[in-house]
């Protein structure tokens, strides 16, 4: 949520050397913060994880209106590959199979519409608490993962 900027700038304006690690739930904040943060000494040492879903897609369509700004929410994911990043679509069966194979299932049944599926549903927290713990990496998910660009929606902007 409004978190991630909060993290996004805080890490951007740390200094490198610090071992930062961020678990953003359905962000509200933009491409252009993460790559403001990615830029920086500690966002390339950084391991930065963007947690998304499909049943966000209407919060993350209406942030830019209410923030006034023209760009592209996190929520469609960052756009590109990074080292220290890593978009996880939780309502994606393949991401699905592959933490419950890592033992991290979550229940996977979301609403169409919540901003709340991301802390509420079962199995949300513990997979939270592993990548905070540092017990899965971004290599370690990106090595067990398909992972794809396909932003949450179907017509996302690029």
């Amino acid at each position: 949520s409004l978190g991630a900027r909060v993290a996004l700038h805080g890490i951007a304006a740390a200094p490198g050397g610090l071992d930062l690690r961020a678990v953003m739930l359905v962000p509200a904040a933009f491409r252009s913060d993460a790559r403001r943060c990615l830029d920086s000494a500690a966002g390339q040492e950084a391991s930065i994880f963007n947690i998304t879903m499909r049943s966000n897609m209407a919060f993350d369509v209406m942030l830019p209106f209410g923030l006034l700004r023209a760009e592209v929410p996190l929520g469609f994911g960052l756009g590109h590959s990074a080292e220290t990043w890593l978009d996880l679509r939780i309502d994606k069966p393949d991401t699905l199979a592959c933490l419950s194979r890592l033992g991290l299932g979550l229940d996977g049944r979301l609403p169409r519409v919540s901003h709340w599926a991301a802390y509420m549903q079962p199995g949300a927290l513990d997979l939270h608490r592993a990548l905070l713990e540092r017990r899965v990496s971004i290599p370690g998910l990106r090595a067990a993962l398909v992972e794809t660009s396909e932003p949450c929606g179907a017509n996302a902007p690029s």
